[in-house]
Formats: structure tokens, sequence, C-alpha cells
């Protein structure tokens, strides 16, 4: 250990004699040598760091040095930007460092890449194609190495022919098994030293995991895992652990069962038509029953979801025998047959609304319903299959503490109390940099004046600052409200999430300096905009989780089920949370300055206002509209 320490602490202290303006930081050392000292010894680690930390190259550097000894680890990220930035800036920095090439792999789910069965069942027969983007996609199969979706631009409906699914894979007994891009992917994941995911990829493992007892995984043996941007684990956690039964795929199902009947059992064909007439009524009795996504044991009647059911398992059984008939291509029914019975198992699932750790729920969207069965909370879960397996696991991200102490973080994974726990604070003088601005004197949100009085302030901030303002509203009908108030009157861009698309507002926001975005809460990550085009941060109120969404109103009940104050013990913390991620988004590196504004006065009249005061950095608070004008004069 103390050779391993001794080489970590000198890279550090050579690292800037080696790398142009690099500035090393007393809290990155001291993280390092935490994840070091924990991967070493075995344990789990929670490391708040700080904005402006580096706390990726904190924990790439001991993990690389353990990788020399055979040491593989996982590396998973909640965003594709963290992802990006970590294979093309910080691991080619590594290398750098260390002086050699890391053998390094990223894992994704196995749609991201091509099927050559499904290619060739529809590409490789005909020189006949529709599209020039159908003559790309054979130009890239021809030329490929990977496979990766990633390298081509095609749509969604041709990827979907041709990408590899678990559901037809036919494994071994595939012609193309050994040219098969997955397959190489998995050769060459256990040789590598790190493997870079994302968290619903992992927990999407863990699932099948524990469906498998152990049996499958989509990974080789690692000896650990870091989780980056590690706040998002409950609640991906709980979409990952969770069954899912969609209306549009159970009908694709049907249809392919359709296809394989009419060819060889004409006469079975009435029971996909049975089966699939009984989903067309379970689903339309559950978009009818109401508008809005709902816990499903509030519907009034559940006869057309177990006739679904019950025609489902029927069909199953049915295809099953076809597979034992056919003696040509069996993979094909047996297939089918799985998917079918996969689904039955699946809504057995969510029928099943007994199980008090899980909630049962329907999700609708514009064009789509679906069913759905989560955990309500995952820390049972987590700690079983997750931190009871696996001995080393370090967990960061710059918001994880409340009034500077882990439980609640801890409590919601399921992470033992005594596990280690380090708090780095950002390199960033916020004395010097940043303003909190909270008015005293203003309507709380429950009063009839709130809305108009902030819509003026918003506007008067956004005329003092010149623009260079990111405002996030706690719903889309306030959004929608301010802009439609705002975009006429004040005499800057505003670019509104929602009316334009989301995918270009932040990279138009970033390139013109005198702009404002308004978004909803959904920005409160993602959004780095150093310098001048952001120098202002609104948040409308504070984000208190309301029981509006199935998944948060089971919490809520489950909490008080429990004899527990659900408020105190879930949405104040949340939105605490919450607050520092939007705050987060204004100082990004050493030379930005700002004001963070909050239009709440409930931090100051309301008992519970000091946890989101102790939780955000200390900088200045002001409370009043003429020192906040003088502070804003002064911003460069």
């Amino acid at each position: 250990m103390s050779s391993q320490w001794e080489e970590l602490d000198q890279i550090w202290e050579d690292l800037q004699h080696h790398i142009d303006k690099f500035e090393t930081r007393e809290g990155q050392i001291d993280m390092s040598l935490g994840v070091l000292k924990a991967l070493q010894d075995g344990g789990h680690f929670v490391v708040e760091a700080g904005t402006g930390t580096g706390k990726s190259l904190a924990y790439l550097l001991p993990a690389v040095q353990l990788a020399q000894d055979e040491f593989r680890m996982v590396i998973s990220t909640a965003t594709i930007a963290l992802q990006e930035q970590l294979l093309q800036k910080d691991i080619p920095l590594v290398e750098k460092i260390i002086g050699r090439t890391l053998r390094v792999e990223v894992i994704k789910g196995r749609s991201n890449y091509l099927c050559k069965q499904k290619f060739n069942q529809h590409f490789g027969q005909t020189s006949f194609v529709n599209s020039i983007q159908e003559r790309e996609l054979i130009e890239w199969v021809n030329e490929t190495e990977t496979g990766d979706r990633n390298e081509l631009q095609t749509m969604p409906e041709i990827w979907e022919k041709v990408c590899s699914q678990s559901e037809s894979c036919l494994a071994m007994r595939c012609q193309f098994y050994s040219e098969c891009f997955v397959v190489k992917l998995r050769k060459r994941a256990e040789t590598a030293e790190l493997l870079v995911t994302n968290h619903h990829l992992y927990f999407s493992d863990l699932n099948l995991r524990i469906d498998s007892d152990g049996s499958m995984s989509i990974f080789p043996d690692y000896e650990g895992v870091i989780f980056d941007e590690a706040h998002h684990i409950p609640d991906t956690a709980t979409k990952s652990l969770g069954r899912e039964v969609k209306y549009s795929r159970v009908i694709k199902l049907f249809k392919e069962v359709t296809s394989y009947l009419k060819q060889k059992f004409q006469a079975q064909v009435n029971l996909v038509q049975e089966a699939e007439a009984s989903a067309v009524k379970a689903f339309n009795k559950l978009s009818d029953f109401r508008e809005s996504d709902y816990l499903l044991r509030e519907l009034d009647s559940f006869i057309s979801l177990k006739e679904f059911r019950k025609k489902l398992s029927k069909l199953a059984q049915h295809v099953e025998e076809c597979a034992l008939e056919e003696m040509d291509r069996p993979e094909q029914p047996r297939m089918l047959a799985s998917r079918l019975n996969k689904t039955k198992l699946d809504l057995d699932l969510i029928l099943d609304l007994e199980e008090e750790d899980y909630i049962s729920w329907v999700n609708q969207q514009s064009s789509d319903i679906s069913l759905s069965t989560n955990p309500v909370f995952v820390h049972k879960q987590l700690r079983e299959f997750l931190f009871d397996n696996v001995d080393r696991i370090i967990m960061t991200s710059a918001t994880l503490s409340i009034n500077g102490k882990f439980a609640y973080f801890k409590n919601r994974v399921g992470l033992s109390q005594d596990a280690q726990t380090y708090q780095i604070e950002s390199p960033f003088n916020y004395q010097e940099q940043s303003n909190i601005y909270i008015p005293k004197n203003f309507p709380e949100p429950r009063s009839g004046e709130y809305n108009r009085q902030l819509a003026d302030t918003i506007e008067q901030i956004i005329d003092a600052a010149g623009g260079r303002t990111l405002v996030l509203f706690t719903s889309y009908s306030t959004l929608n409200s301010i802009y439609n108030q705002l975009k006429d009157k004040v005499p800057y861009e505003i670019y509104c999430q929602g009316i334009h698309p989301k995918n270009k507002i932040l990279s138009w926001f970033q390139n013109d300096a005198s702009s404002v975005l308004m978004a909803t809460n959904s920005f409160r990550e993602g959004v780095d905009v150093p310098g001048s085009s952001l120098q202002v941060v609104i948040m409308d109120k504070l984000p208190f989780a309301v029981p509006d969404n199935p998944l948060i109103k089971a919490k809520i009940e489950k909490l008080q089920q429990e004899g527990q104050n659900s408020f105190m013990n879930y949405q104040l913390p949340e939105a605490v949370l919450a607050v520092k991620q939007g705050f987060g988004r204004l100082i990004r590196h050493n030379n930005d300055c700002g004001i963070f504004a909050l239009l709440d006065p409930r931090v100051f009249t309301k008992s519970y206002g000091r946890h989101f005061i102790n939780s955000l950095p200390n900088a200045p608070l002001i409370s009043n509209w003429s020192e906040l004008e003088a502070k804003i004069k002064t911003l460069p």
C-alpha cells in the first residue's frame, strides 16, 4: 500500500511540471488518496466533491494504478456528456501522465450494435434499397469494425430493423456468431482495465443478475465500481429494477408471431387475433380511466387486464407447441414463445398489488401507454445485490450531502451508516465570485400575488443583467406563463424549453452572450456555460416533490405508513439537493462570477428554510432589490 501511495503522491507532485498550465488542487489530491485506500483495502467510499474539484482525474489515477495488477474497474456515469468527457479528455490525459495506452472499453446496451443476422435478413438477399440512408447503411456495414451505431447517422426506423436485441438473438446457433459485434465487444471487455458505462445499463445488468441468480451478466468479472454523478443512483435504480409492459411492444410482438404462424400454422393465427383484441381492450381501458399517469390500484376494474393475461398465456403455450413440431428452424418459435412468456411474467408481477415494496402504475405518453412496477425505495435491493456483493465501490458527486451530512444519501441507496465519507469544498472563491439573492419582501408561492411578482422580478433581473440569465421553473405551466408574458417585453432573445428544440437551445444560449434560457428543473444539470453568457441563475421557488407523479405519491404514502414524516425525510432533502444543483450551474471556472436568485421567501419564513441556506456555498446573502441591482452592475 505504502509504495502505491507514494507513487500516486509523486504523480500529483510531478503533474504541474509535465503538463502546461495544470494546477494541482489540495482537495483533488486528498480525494485520490482516499479512493486509492478504499480500492486497496476494500470498502464503500462516498465523496462529495464541490464543483471544480476535478474529481474524474482524482478517481481515474488510483483506479489505473491498481489496473496494472489485473484490477479491472467499472466506471459508471449518469449522463452522456460526462462519459464523453472521460473518453475524449480525462482518460487521454491519464494516458499522457502514466506514459502508456490504457485498455478501455465502453459498454453500451446491445441495441447500439448491428446484428448481422437481422441485416442479412432485411438487406442481404436483394440489391434493391429504397433510400439513400439504406445505401449508406449497407456501405457502412461493409466497413465497420465495431458495429456501433454512433459511427452512423441513420433513421430510428431503419436501425430498429438491424440492431441487436436479446429477445431475437440466436447466440451460438447464429451463422454470424463468430462475426457478432456484441460477442467481439465482450471478448475485448474481458481484457480491458477500465469498463466505462452508464447507470441505466449497470442497474439493468444488476436486474439481470438478480433474475438469473447471478448466472448472467453483461459485464465480465470486475473488482470494483466507481459511480460518478452518484446522486442519480436512487432514481436510475428505481427505473432499472422494475418491469414494464408497453402497448407498442406488445402489438409489435403479436405482429411477429402472426408473421411466423402464417408460414406453417395458419390455423393458429386466430389465437394471436384474440390476444391482440384483448390487449387493445385492456390498454384502452387504462387510457380511458384517466388522462394522466396514475397508480394501478386506483383502477376501477381489472377484468380486461386479467382477460389479456389469460389470452397471452394461451398464445405462449401454443407457440411453445409449435416449436416442438418445428423440425427445420425451431429457434424462431422458441424465441417468440420466450418473449411471450417474459411479457406474461412481467404482467403477473405488475398485477401483484400485494407486494408492499413495489408499486404498479400506468404511464401515459403522447402515442403510447405502458404498465410498470418499480421498487418504492431501492435501498433493500441495492444493499443485498450491490453492496453485499461488490467489495469496492466509490460514489462521487457534487451534491450528496445535506447540512454537511450524508445520512440521507446513505439511507436512500441502502449504504451502511458507518461507510466512509469525505466532503471536499469547491476550490472556487464563492465569497468573491458570487452572491445569493433571496427576497424577504416577496409573496409566498400560494399567494395570489406570487405569479405577478415573479414575472416582474424576473423581467427586472433580465434587464439589469443584459440577458445572460438561466431561469429554472418547477413546472411547465409556470414556465409557459412567464415566457408568454416576457417574450415581447424584454429586448433579449429568450430560448424556451418546449417552444424551441431541447437539443439546440443550450448551444444557442451558449453562443448568444445576451440571451435568456428558460427551462424546467431538468436543466439543473448538464448546463455548463462558463464566461459571460451565464451570469445569473434564477429558480422560481423551492422545488418540492408533489404527489402528481405516481412514484412520488407512492414514496410519500410508504413513509407515512411507516410512521415517518414524508416531508422531512423525503420532500425536503430532495428539494435541498435540487437547489444545490441549481446553484452549481452558476460558477464553472475560476474567472466566472454571478448571482444565484431563489425567489421564494419561505427560506426565511419557514423553519425548514435553514436547511437550504446551510447546504448552499458560503456566498454573501442579499435580500433587497437595490443591493441586488448594485451587485449585477458590478458583473463584467
